[in-house]
C-alpha cells in the first residue's frame, strides 16, 4: 500500500437510485467508519476479496449519526458552505472555490458561532473544518490501495 488513504472525492447520499458510485445512507441510521486492508494478489475471485481483511480498522470516536435536515441554521450553514457541490443552496450561489475571497469573513462568522455550542477546528492550510472520514457500511473496493 504505497498511496494514502484519502476521502476527497466520497459523495454520500441518501438516494438509493442514485446512478453515480456514491455511498447511500440512512438518515437516522448510525455509521462507524472503517478502513480494511485486503491481500488481493492470492485472491481467485470478487467474493473472497471481502471474506478475511488481512487487517480491519474501526474509528469508534467518529460515530455518527446520518440526518438530512438540522434544526440548527448554524450548522446547515456551516454544512452547505464547505460542500462543494452544495452551489445551489449558497446564498451567492457560487461553488467554494470561487469564495476564497470570502473565506476571511466566513471563518469569522464561524469562530462567533463557536461562543453558541458550535465546535470546529480548521486546517490551517486549506481553511476548510477538520472533518474526520466518512464510509458509508460496506468496505471499500479496491486491491492495492485505497483512494477515493
Amino acid at each position: 500500500m504505497d498511496n494514502p488513504i484519502s476521502f476527497n472525492k466520497l459523495k454520500l447520499t441518501n438516494n438509493i437510485n442514485d446512478p453515480n458510485i456514491n455511498v447511500v445512507l440512512t438518515s437516522t441510521h448510525k455509521y462507524v467508519p472503517e478502513i480494511w486492508i485486503v491481500r488481493c494478489f492470492d485472491v481467485k475471485n470478487y467474493n473472497e476479496l471481502f471474506t478475511n481483511p488481512t487487517a480491519l480498522f474501526a474509528f469508534k470516536e467518529t460515530e455518527y449519526i446520518a440526518v438530512t435536515a438540522y434544526q440548527n441554521q448554524n450548522i446547515t450553514k456551516l454544512k452547505i458552505n464547505n460542500n462543494p457541490f452544495a452551489k445551489g443552496f449558497r446564498e451567492t450561489g457560487q461553488s467554494r472555490f470561487k469564495r476564497k475571497h470570502h473565506s476571511i469573513d466566513y471563518q469569522a462568522q464561524s469562530d462567533s458561532s463557536l461562543d453558541k455550542g458550535v465546535s470546529l477546528t480548521y486546517d490551517s492550510e486549506s481553511n476548510q473544518p477538520d472533518d474526520p472520514p466518512l464510509k458509508g457500511s460496506k468496505p471499500i473496493k479496491a486491491c492495492d490501495y485505497l483512494s477515493l
